[in-house]
């Protein structure tokens, strides 16, 4: 009997990094998606044999690859074949498609039908090319989809639309997670009133709807929504805003969290005047109470922040528990004066009966200018003057705010400055700062957040904020559906967010808890000394979606025992 012949050394490579990856993510499937994604999408084109694997461990993994490599895989591996047609619930346990443009015809089909009877999750973009073939998807499986996300390209033609209302008339009996977008616009009101035969989505529990609020003079709120929670709505003229609003929480008696995106052509002020400040009796009084017993109210600005300017007061006004504003990234600042972001937290610190505040911009707190010879200059110029007298600060226990000048900046009055803000919140207890060039400023990140360390163990400064717990250093990033569907404003943010540091502090033993790392890239080039502090500083070290290679250096400089 001839021996079994080797296994090609790219499968060799893919069974070692399988294993680590489950060894050190004790079944979290997300740490072992980021692992061995690269790998196993080599693997599937050598077309090489499965034995060396089990193909249950496999399988267990199958459903996180891009759809190319899922497909490559299904026609390579027989033991998968055979199994899809056996059990599909065991291979096919979730079905992501996301993109769609490019696709080659045939392969979305050829993946959802296989899929069952099990819940799906479809994240589908639709051009002129393909939309034909996803109305058939949707038509033959919107029955069994548990999330589903549309983005309808502006140049897709009536006829490829006229297919696609139609696919979204079949009913959604499962579906609990939705997200439909048109271009640059609404979904047609034509689909809104024929939506899953008329019947709402029993299950629907989270909604991300670009509602076209103004048709013919009417107004259309979909019906049957009794169990929605979750709600991003866009409103097309604040001259009836307060109507809209009364029509939509009516029809959605759970709603918990509503977000409300607006564009610098939304608010109904005098042309030209970007500063005109709405009052706060633009809502009504049973609007006023509604919106009060929301758990989370957010405001989101769709392409810049002079968008949500005249929206200060009303919503400053608010009793919500949870107070969002969201910024766009990056954008807008040269157009935008001082003013604009002086007078919107000088309204905010007026605002004494919010508990978690997210302040989230291009810049955060920073204010980037100019001196008169044209150098930029970073600086607080908003916390130096307001933050110490805003009542606001002095409540919250939850802030998250954009980068602070002692995340990137070597001024020496960086620790002060970032004392400023803490010392305005002694009772603080979670704070998130989100990075806009992570990996530029890890190696400055660590020595900056070294601020928050206790004396006796680290920088020598005197901490502000005695009850800080939690220090979480996030990055823009695109991460799945299912992260983006949970968090305000992860759900909103059309760019999202994932955690990239965090550290859990325990003040009355002067150690560092837990040190987190998620999704961390080109950690080797920006490596400090500062962040290898960290690590052997820490109890506890937790890392997620990140190369073993990308880390090997760091367990060398620790003498790790690494696979």
């Amino acid at each position: 009997m001839n021996p079994p012949s080797r296994p090609p050394s790219a499968l060799n490579r893919l069974a070692g990094v399988v294993l680590a990856a489950l060894t050190e993510s004790h079944g979290n499937t997300a740490h072992i998606q980021s692992v061995v994604s690269d790998s196993i999408d080599a693997y599937v084109q050598t077309r090489a044999r499965t034995g060396a694997l089990p193909p249950e461990l496999l399988v267990h993994i199958l459903h996180f690859l891009p759809l190319s490599s899922q497909i490559r895989a299904a026609l390579v591996c027989k033991r998968w074949r055979a199994l899809s047609l056996s059990n599909p619930a065991q291979l096919w346990s979730t079905v992501v498609v996301r993109g769609g443009k490019k696709r080659a015809p045939g392969t979305l089909l050829a993946l959802l039908d296989r899929s069952g009877d099990v819940d799906i999750t479809m994240d589908l973009t639709v051009a002129s090319e393909n939309a034909y073939e996803i109305s058939l998807a949707l038509t033959r499986h919107l029955g069994h989809t548990h999330r589903l996300a549309l983005w309808v390209d502006t140049e897709v033609d009536g006829r490829a639309r006229g297919h696609l209302r139609k696919a979204l008339e079949a009913p959604a009996p499962r579906l609990r997670d939705i997200a439909l977008w048109e271009g640059q616009g609404a979904f047609d009101a034509s689909i809104q009133l024929r939506w899953f035969g008329g019947t709402a989505p029993p299950m629907l529990q989270r909604a991300k709807l670009y509602l076209r609020s103004l048709v013919a003079g009417t107004f259309i709120v979909p019906t049957g929504l009794t169990s929605l929670t979750r709600l991003l709505y866009a409103p097309h003229n604040m001259s009836t805003i307060d109507f809209e609003l009364a029509a939509l929480l009516s029809a959605l008696p759970a709603l918990d969290t509503l977000a409300l995106e607006v564009t610098r052509a939304t608010p109904f002020v005098p042309a030209g005047d970007d500063q005109t400040l709405l009052q706060p009796q633009v809502f009504g009084y049973g609007v006023l109470e509604r919106l009060e017993s929301l758990d989370t109210l957010a405001l989101v600005a769709a392409h810049d922040e002079a968008a949500l300017y005249p929206f200060a007061v009303p919503f400053a006004s608010l009793r919500s528990r949870s107070l969002v504003l969201s910024w766009p990234e990056a954008r807008g600042i040269a157009s935008i004066s001082m003013d604009v972001h002086t007078s919107m937290l000088a309204v905010l610190a007026e605002t004494t009966n919010v508990e978690a505040l997210t302040i989230h911009y291009s810049s955060g707190l920073n204010i980037d200018v100019r001196d008169a010879k044209g150098r930029e200059r970073t600086f607080l110029e908003v916390p130096r003057h307001m933050i110490p007298s805003s009542a606001i600060f002095a409540q919250i226990t939850t802030l998250s705010v954009a980068e602070l000048a002692w995340a990137h900046s070597n001024s020496p009055d960086e620790v002060d400055e970032a004392g400023m803000l803490l010392a305005a919140a002694p009772n603080l207890l979670d704070l998130t700062v989100f990075l806009l060039r992570p990996t530029s400023h890890i190696g400055t990140l660590a020595h900056r957040s070294a601020f928050f360390l206790p004396r006796s163990r680290f920088s020598g400064h005197t901490l502000s904020c005695p009850n800080l717990r939690t220090v979480s250093f996030v990055s823009r990033a695109s991460v799945s559906w299912e992260s983006a569907s949970h968090d305000i404003p992860t759900m909103l943010d059309p760019t999202l967010i994932e955690t990239f540091l965090t550290y859990r502090l325990s003040y009355s033993s002067a150690v560092l808890e837990e040190l987190r790392f998620v999704g961390v890239k080109g950690f080797v080039s920006v490596l400090s000394v500062e962040i290898a502090r960290l690590f052997g500083m820490a109890r506890r070290v937790e890392i997620e979606r990140t190369r073993p290679s990308d880390l090997r250096p760091v367990a060398d400089m620790l003498s790790w025992k690494w696979p």
